[in-house]
């Protein structure tokens, strides 16, 4: 898919990064020295970070699910009851910011978990799809607006190029239709949100194209050996 692609060629030292700050953040909670260094800590401390990172991950698997059912009308407790609080939160965040595009850009929820597929030979699945004009359903003349929903605390460009790579596929089902992106940065702490508007799509679609080449090159390389 569009996001194996993008992290096969993009590096992400910073989210290592994220992990350990959160772990030594919860260990001197713990009544730790906050001036312990990473490096002094050990493996325990790299096992923490993982399980932070699992943590973040489970809790967006969660709110995903709450905003999907949400959408449908489908009442169920959380995929994680244990975050069941950061659950509820990020539901709240995702209401601020539906209210929030109805009443100034005029969109309603068209879609959500929409699967699609490239000829370029990719696919994924949109979280959201928002549309302006009438009715339920997408009309081919509409003016879609594709929405991914991120729960972390960091917002980073493979971000970009996932929610361009989607644009493109939806552009191969719909092309008639003016598309445009947004990230939303949804809060699990307090009822929030931040929203990344992709104003220059085109060229974010460019460079997953570039990412895209740069994984098919990758993947066909064949390493000969001479002797």
């Amino acid at each position: 898919g569009a996001t194996s692609i993008i992290n096969t060629v993009i590096a992400k030292p910073w989210l290592t990064n994220w992990a350990v700050s959160q772990t030594i953040e919860a260990m001197e909670s713990l009544y730790i020295q906050p001036y312990v260094n990473f490096l002094m800590l050990g493996a325990d401390t790299k096992v923490l970070a993982n399980t932070n990172m699992r943590r973040g991950a489970l809790i967006g698997d969660a709110v995903h699910e709450a905003i999907n059912h949400n959408i449908q009308g489908i009442v169920s407790t959380s995929l994680h009851p244990e975050f069941q609080g950061e659950t509820n939160v990020g539901l709240a965040s995702f209401t601020l910011f539906v209210d929030d595009v109805r009443v100034s850009r005029g969109l309603v929820i068209k879609d959500t978990e929409v699967a699609v597929c490239s000829p370029l030979g990719f696919g994924g699945t949109i979280d959201c799809i928002f549309g302006s004009a009438a009715g339920a359903h997408i009309s081919p003349s509409d003016h879609l607006t594709i929405c991914d929903w991120k729960t972390g605390q960091h917002i980073d460009v493979d971000y970009f190029l996932q929610i361009a790579a989607y644009s493109l596929a939806l552009e191969y089902l719909y092309p008639t239709a003016e598309i445009d992106a947004v990230i939303v940065q949804l809060g699990i702490d307090t009822p929030k949100y931040t929203a990344y508007y992709l104003s220059d799509l085109p060229r974010y679609q460019e460079l997953f194209k570039v990412a895209l080449a740069l994984y098919k090159g990758i993947k066909d390389f064949d390493i000969k050996r001479e002797g």
